[in-house]
């Protein structure tokens, strides 16, 4: 039992390590993809004109595109890795998802640009700064995880099903063969 356990908390820092160290890339791939809108201050007010409002999707998209992709092959490769036990691989595999959105959230933050109206704050009317890399739609956040949950489980669904035998010594297998049914 303790092995079993100490092997769980060994797969768990695995795949935490994995969502980590891939959340941080994308957050730096994020930051060179990400077109980002400038904002400019009129009025005393940082305002967006409309030929800025395109790259404030891209903002999003890109980071949807980014999740997706780094979720499902995230998910794929480590229940191919670890087939113990699908279920707990499957929750760990989310959970390490739901870490490197965080990352990729936090990486984007510091690599890119500050807040614009912080920036724009003491500047005349028609000066430009920037928008700051986050996301405007709050769920693009959940992308990673669903992605993740879903490269695993199709890996799941796409695997066939082991004996139960298999599992067990082979002194085992032939005790459960030789007795009566």
């Amino acid at each position: 039992m303790k092995v079993r356990r100490s092997g769980l908390v060994l797969d768990g820092l695995v795949i935490l390590g994995w969502f980590l160290v891939t959340g941080v890339l994308g957050g730096l791939l994020w930051w060179q993809l990400a077109d980002l809108p400038e904002v400019t201050r009129f009025q005393g007010r940082a305002v967006l004109q409309p030929t800025e409002l395109t790259k404030e999707v891209s903002i999003d998209g890109w980071f949807f595109v980014i999740a997706v992709v780094g979720g499902v092959l995230g998910g794929v490769v480590l229940s191919a890795w670890r087939r113990r036990d699908p279920v707990v691989t499957v929750l760990l595999v989310t959970a390490g998802a739901v870490l490197a959105a965080y990352a990729m959230l936090a990486t984007g933050q510091v690599v890119g640009p500050d807040e614009q109206t912080a920036v724009l704050r003491a500047a005349a009317d028609g000066a430009t700064a920037p928008m700051q890399l986050a996301p405007h739609a709050p769920g693009v956040v959940w992308v990673w995880p669903a992605a993740a949950a879903l490269g695993s489980l199709i890996l799941l669904w796409l695997t066939p099903q082991r004996d139960a035998s298999e599992d067990r010594p082979a002194s085992q297998v032939d005790e459960a063969s030789q007795s009566p049914a």
